[in-house]
């Protein structure tokens, strides 16, 4: 799913996943189970969170967002933070993960949009 844009040059937002954050371990509990067993999505455990279906990451408390974040992929994070930074939609580089090569992989916007912290994944 492509996010539109206004010129052929301005980069290309594809929507990657949406991280939910539960409110306690009861409620994800319910949520992982809803998605897994009535839904049939598989799970995968990572580091810090389980993935259900390569699109829905369930988060442990005090993850970004007051509901969760939505991630983006872009080809270019830094031509994002230009195009986005030009609309006056401010980068939170202090939330940066980096490549081996010192490119950024992953950065938050500074604001939350309904809700949810909106961050950026290059690949």
């Amino acid at each position: 799913m492509h996010i539109s844009k206004t010129q052929e040059t301005d980069p290309v937002f594809e929507f990657r996943h949406l991280g939910i954050n539960p409110a306690d371990e009861v409620q994800s509990e319910r949520i992982r189970n809803f998605f897994t067993q009535v839904i049939g999505l598989n799970e995968t455990k990572l580091k810090e969170s389980v993935m259900l279906g390569g699109r829905i990451e369930l988060m442990p408390p005090g993850s970004p967002g007051k509901s969760g974040h939505i991630g983006l992929t872009v080809e270019s994070i830094e031509k994002a933070a230009e195009y986005l930074s030009g609309l006056g939609i401010g980068i939170d580089y202090n939330s940066a993960v980096y490549h081996d090569d010192g490119r950024i992989k992953v950065v938050y916007l500074k604001e939350e949009i309904g809700g949810f912290a909106v961050h950026l994944f290059e690949e």
